[in-house]
């Protein structure tokens, strides 16, 4: 341990309490000289108590300094750690950052040759498109130009279109009034053939008494001759009635089809409406009136009955015959005028009048529904034929007996 600074002579000073008390015994100068003493002890005193004090106050300065420099000596160390830490880091950075940098330049160049590519593609792109636009506007001219001829051929197409359906529809309901008066006046005639068939029956009765086989032959051939003749012109008048409405429901779907599709491929044009079967079938009529006139004036050569019942037979025959010819010749008139004529078209398809083909064609279906109703009817007749006037008395093998009897 440190030891404590000397006084000012070299030594320690000590208090000797003799030699002051023995100073106060002596003369004036001996007390002045023992106070000079005295103060000088003092003085060495509180100069030793000074560097005393000086001195230990210099050790806790330099201890605490000593511990302020361990204490720095050791944060050195971790300091020096901590920068070397810093430093590797820095160093990864570094080469971290140089890494990035490199990546940075390809991508640069990648971005670069890109965009040059991007900026060829769109180029040749927009020049392909300019003459893709070029082109569409050339087409789009040519469409306008096209679609103003359309409308302008589609205007005739239409008038001539309204004008053709106004002849039809006069054409089908003047049709369908004189097949309307044709099958009333059949009716009638019909009627009046069994009138006189039954006039006829009668004579034939009285005349061929004694010949009953041969009368019964005669009127069950009579009976089924008027069969095949009602069944024939039932059928005819059915076929005729069939092909109207296939004409006119060919007509009706096409105007539809037009209106529906907007544009024409194929436009009948021609006056009126018939196929080429059902222009054979006036041919086939006419052949089949022919061969039953035939048929008749056979049964007429072999039965000689009375001439003049005969010649009103023939006569009626004919009448009847002829005018179902003629029914036929009218009706292939009307739709003979009809030979359907093709022109490929291609316009587009407004709004056509087509109400008054549908009213035709219910027309037609009440007629085709009454055609059989008069098929229906053929079975009655037959029974008018077979029953004619049951209140007549009539001859049988057996003498003279009522009509319903017989």
């Amino acid at each position: 341990m440190a030891q404590p600074p000397l006084g000012p002579s070299g030594r320690r000073a000590r208090y000797d309490p003799h030699e002051s008390s023995g100073a106060t015994v002596g003369s004036p100068q001996d007390s002045s000289l023992s106070f000079r003493w005295q103060l000088r002890e003092q003085e060495e005193r509180l100069t030793t108590h000074l560097d005393q004090a000086l001195w230990r106050l210099e050790q806790r300065l330099v201890e605490d300094l000593e511990a302020k420099l361990g204490a720095a000596e050791c944060s050195q160390t971790k300091v020096e750690r901590r920068l070397a830490e810093l430093a590797g880091v820095s160093k990864a950075l570094s080469e971290e950052m140089q890494r990035q940098i490199r990546r940075v330049d390809l991508v640069e160049r990648k971005t670069a040759e890109r965009c040059h590519e991007t900026d060829a593609k769109l180029s040749s792109r927009c020049a392909d498109l300019e003459r893709t636009a070029q082109k569409s506007a050339k087409a789009q001219c040519q469409l306008q130009e096209a679609s103003r001829q359309h409308v302008k051929h589609l205007a005739v197409l239409e008038d001539d279109l309204i004008r053709r359906a106004a002849h039809t529809e006069k054409e089908l309901t003047t049709f369908a009034s004189d097949l309307r008066d044709e099958m009333g006046q059949l009716s009638s005639a019909q009627r009046q053939h069994v009138q006189q068939l039954t006039v006829l029956e009668d004579d034939l009765i009285r005349r061929t008494s004694h010949n009953e086989k041969e009368l019964t032959t005669l009127a069950s051939d009579l009976r089924d001759e008027m069969g095949r003749l009602a069944q024939r012109s039932y059928r005819d008048l059915e076929q005729e009635l069939q092909s109207l409405k296939t004409d006119v429901e060919g007509l009706g779907a096409q105007m539809l089809d037009l209106k529906r599709a907007g544009s024409i491929q194929e436009v009948p044009k021609a006056d009126g409406f018939k196929t080429p079967e059902q222009t054979g079938a006036g041919n086939n009529n006419t052949s089949i009136n022919n061969n039953y006139n035939n048929n008749n004036s056979n049964n007429n050569t072999n039965y000689n009955i009375d001439n003049n019942n005969n010649n009103n037979y023939n006569n009626n025959n004919k009448n009847t015959y002829n005018y179902n010819n003629s029914n036929n010749s009218t009706g292939g008139s009307i739709v003979a005028d009809g030979v359907v004529k093709e022109e490929k078209l291609r316009v587009h398809m407004g709004d056509l009048p087509h109400e008054g083909l549908f009213s035709l064609l219910h027309e037609v279906d009440l007629a085709l529904g009454l055609v059989q109703d008069l098929r229906v009817e053929r079975g009655s007749f037959r029974g008018c034929v077979r029953h004619m006037q049951p209140d007549v008395p009539r001859f049988s093998s057996q003498g003279w007996c009522s009509g319903s009897a017989w």
